[in-house]
């Protein structure tokens, strides 16, 4: 088995989990991908029949076209040197070496799609991988997306709806926690982690710290391309209203244990999507969002955006409540009612944690596409 993603696999938990299952199942995985300076601490979990090997990260410009030359030659290398029995692609960058690769009489293909592409990019370049990824979405044995509206979008673009399969982006059983969380303190916690960005953890949150006293904020995660100073941003704006000593900020959590662990000690997750957005991946994220669940493993309840899929999975589920995530007010609202109910609040998270041991949890999702690789 080998997993192709021009990115490092460690920042993407499905790619993590999936690899888990297969090894655990007997299968040789073997991760190809980059370094990426920005999520250089993260690590894969360590494993017998688990191997992942990254080229080093490229510096802009021309250079960075010879290198994704490179990775594709080396990727392809690699899979016709070990004839595996499938390749296991997972990004729009990955497509040319998918569509080559399916070529090859020992090869399977997986595509699984985290992140739906920008159909409106024009360049040249990009209308290329457009094409190709359609072309291995009709190539694809399996083709695996996070949540059924991301489903039906490719159902409608023409993808054999029998080799489609939709995986939730779950922790897996034993990252769990074994225990309830234990009661709460005189104190009120926050956590946010994953991208630092403007969608996912708005300016509003930070605003509203300064209606609600000895209310922390806890930020675990990694800046992106395109918003490289939003840190600065959100400590600027806590220094102006004389709360910057509420907000924890780590960057690069090395580990889920250490991940979990800040987690399980916070009283709230944050879940946030804008209300509004153009982005099909921000309109559909219910199911593939990985905080959401990763939260509830901990026992922690979640704060989610008024937006009917959330509401539907989330809060009538009673593991959550919701806001509206850009009016600081309604943030500042939200925040307190769990902040005054605490022993209500504990109830939603024991409840979201018993979800994910039943059945939110990764091996209860993958278990279909594990039964359709193992018997083609």
């Amino acid at each position: 088995m080998v997993y192709v993603q021009y990115a490092n696999p460690a920042a993407y938990p499905p790619l993590q989990h999936s690899a888990s299952i297969l090894a655990s199942a007997g299968w040789q995985v073997d991760l190809l991908g980059i370094t990426q300076p920005r999520v250089a601490g993260l690590e894969f979990s360590v494993h017998s029949r688990i191997s992942v090997r990254l080229l080093p990260p490229s510096t802009a410009g021309w250079r960075q076209k010879v290198h994704y030359l490179r990775f594709c030659l080396w990727t392809l290398s690699e899979i016709r040197r070990r004839g595996p029995v499938w390749v296991y692609a997972s990004d729009t960058l990955s497509a040319p070496v998918a569509f080559v690769a399916s070529f090859i009489p020992s090869v399977r293909l997986l595509y699984h799609e985290h992140d739906a592409p920008d159909e409106q990019n024009r360049s040249q370049f990009m209308r290329l991988l457009l094409s190709l990824r359609r072309r291995v979405l009709e190539r694809a044995r399996i083709v695996v997306v996070p949540n059924a509206e991301r489903g039906r979008a490719l159902c409608e673009a023409g993808t054999d709806v029998h080799r489609l399969f939709c995986v939730w982006n779950c922790p897996e059983h034993d990252e769990a926690s074994t225990t309830p969380r234990p009661e709460a303190g005189d104190g009120f916690s926050i956590i946010y982690h994953g991208s630092i960005v403007p969608a996912r953890l708005p300016e509003s949150v930070v605003r509203a710290l300064a209606t609600l006293p000895n209310v922390r904020l806890r930020i675990r995660g990694y800046e992106t391309a395109g918003h490289e100073n939003y840190v600065d941003r959100l400590r600027d704006i806590a220094r102006s209203l004389g709360i910057e000593s509420r907000l924890d900020i780590k960057l690069l959590v090395p580990t889920r244990t250490a991940l979990f662990e800040d987690v399980r000690a916070s009283d709230l997750g944050l879940a946030l999507m804008p209300s509004e957005s153009v982005d099909i991946n921000e309109r559909n994220m219910s199911g593939a969002s990985n905080k959401a669940f990763e939260y509830l493993a901990q026992g922690v309840p979640l704060l989610v955006s008024e937006l009917p899929d959330w509401c539907e999975m989330f809060v009538r589920g009673g593991v959550a409540r919701a806001c509206r995530p850009e009016d600081p007010s309604s943030v500042a609202t939200a925040i307190t009612w769990f902040a005054e109910h605490k022993t209500e609040a504990r109830v939603m998270g024991e409840s979201g944690r018993q979800m994910i041991l039943a059945k939110w949890n990764y091996e209860q999702q993958f278990e279909p596409v594990l039964r359709r690789m193992s018997a083609a």
